[in-house]
């Protein structure tokens, strides 16, 4: 019935239909549950550590369906996905991994739905999120704390909605965008960002609202939206100073 229910490690290529349940992986190898060329897949209830590279590694996939999955302390990557579609992430936490806690990395835009919700990334040696080429995609409720790099780092991706979440002790910034377009940043709330809160290093036709910044401290917090290239982006009711380094338009 393609349910598998303990076991190590499973890597399959051109499965459909399969169900992880209530599994830990520990101490694999490689990655530590891999899937190529997948649909329908869930995964639930699932703890990998110590996998030496992803703890979670899917590849052209599509209708992929994680909930409660714990990547913690992987040698890459804590979650790394290539060419996911029609899928969706829920409470899972990628944490103390090598590189990002999450790794998206799709070969072109893709414009079929994938959401993230309430999902946490921490303690991570690079970014939080780490991403590239989405469209249509959706981080709702999520979590980046403590990561050496950006909470969210966005390269090359478009009409992307981030929405409710928290950025907190990051080192870089919270949010940094390039090539990101007709994006939504709304009612997220910032703590204690190294470089700041936002960061636009260009992109268009973006709406940030409603985000806030709370300081653990006023000597040290570090507050801003920093906008280095830009047109026809849309920031308003922020509760957080912006910094114009270049051109913007339809600001306040």
């Amino acid at each position: 019935d393609n349910t598998f229910t303990q076991g190590v490690i499973l890597i399959a290529n051109i499965v459909q239909d399969a169900k992880i349940h209530s599994l830990s992986v520990y101490n694999s190898s490689s990655d530590g549950i891999a899937f190529r060329k997948a649909k329908g897949i869930t995964i639930d209830s699932v703890e990998v550590k110590l996998a030496d590279s992803d703890g979670v590694f899917i590849d052209s996939s599509s209708n992929c369906f994680l909930t409660n999955v714990t990547a913690n302390i992987s040698g890459n990557n804590g979650f790394f996905f290539i060419d996911l579609a029609s899928s969706s992430l829920d409470n899972c936490i990628g944490k103390g991994s090598t590189d990002s806690g999450f790794l998206i990395a799709n070969n072109s835009y893709f414009i079929i739905p994938t959401t993230f919700l309430q999902c946490i990334s921490s303690g991570n040696s690079a970014e939080g999120f780490d991403i590239t080429n989405l469209e249509h995609w959706s981080f709702l409720g999520c979590t980046a704390t403590d990561n050496d790099g950006d909470g969210i780092d966005f390269a090359s991706s478009q009409q992307v909605a981030v929405i409710g979440c928290t950025f907190r002790g990051n080192g870089l910034y919270g949010i940094a965008m390039t090539s990101f377009n007709e994006g939504q940043i709304v009612g997220n709330s910032f703590v204690e960002n190294t470089s700041g809160d936002i960061h636009i290093d260009s992109g268009s036709d973006n709406l940030i609202f409603g985000n806030s910044h709370q300081a653990s401290s006023e000597l040290t917090t570090n507050k801003s939206i920093v906008v280095d290239d830009g047109n026809y982006n849309y920031i308003l009711d922020n509760r957080i100073p912006i910094t114009q380094q270049q051109k913007m338009t339809k600001m306040q």
